[in-house]
């Protein structure tokens, strides 16, 4: 599931990540809380907590990676419809202490609104290195808080919420406070309030199932996330909403 390239842009509201890959090797997601539905992978960017937000938990941000359902064509389609995201979010907190992310250094050639860096192979990391690290999760439904959207989100969407907090150096801070919004304002100013979930938040283990070295790891009751490198099947698109299973 390494991508064959990818590309960061300052769109002026977040850093907005895109990675391309073969039509073979795009991550899915399946199994879990999602029914018989699928869905893949489509671009990944930085959410900044409301400042009331980040004085109850001490988390100033979040990684959202959106999933499109394969029934729809791309994000404008899939948003505006039922259960047609899901985005999966990893808390970041303020932590001297922890390791470093090299992967944060390509954020000093986007600082300003309209940057934008080409990626290659080699410096695009595999995007599930890091969600291998997480062994819990909170599911619920919810709606979309990705800022300044092409098409406007209207319909209910999957939250998976990672219970692991993931931690980033002082210096690193100095690279998230120095990216810019097309206001002249820290792009870390121009924050979204959490929205509040939209159902009852259900807990789970396991985050992913994937096979390493030819060993498939199980799902934990069913409630594992499996994550493949297919390519994108066809669905029955009479069939209007998801079946939310907890087994």
């Amino acid at each position: 599931m390494r991508p064959l390239g990818g590309r960061l842009t300052n769109n002026g509201a977040t850093i907005f990540m895109e990675f391309y890959f073969r039509s073979s090797d795009v991550p899915i997601l399946s199994e879990g809380p999602f029914g018989g539905e699928s869905y893949k992978f489509a671009f990944m960017y930085f959410h900044w907590l409301a400042e009331e937000d980040t004085a109850k938990t001490n988390i100033f941000m979040e990684l959202h990676m959106v999933f499109t359902n394969t029934r729809y064509a791309n994000y404008e389609e899939a948003s505006g419809k039922i259960l047609g995201l899901v985005i999966i979010a990893f808390r970041h907190v303020n932590n001297g202490e922890k390791y470093s992310n090299d992967y944060y250094e390509y954020l000093k050639e986007v600082k300003n609104p309209k940057d934008v860096l080409e990626l290659d192979a080699a410096d695009t990391p595999a995007i599930f290195e890091v969600a291998l690290l997480v062994d819990s999760y909170n599911f619920y439904i919810g709606k979309s808080t990705y800022p300044n959207a092409r098409t406007q989100c209207s319909g209910d969407i999957i939250w998976i919420e990672c219970d692991y907090i993931f931690s980033i150096m002082s210096e690193e801070m100095e690279i998230f406070h120095s990216l810019m919004s097309v206001d002249g304002i820290p792009l870390m100013n121009r924050t979204i309030a959490t929205t509040p979930p939209k159902s009852a938040i259900y807990k789970a283990v396991d985050l992913f199932t994937y096979e390493q070295k030819g060993v498939y790891v199980a799902p934990f009751e069913g409630l594992g996330i499996d994550v493949t490198s297919s390519a994108v099947g066809s669905f029955n698109e009479n069939v209007a909403s998801i079946s939310i299973l907890f087994l």
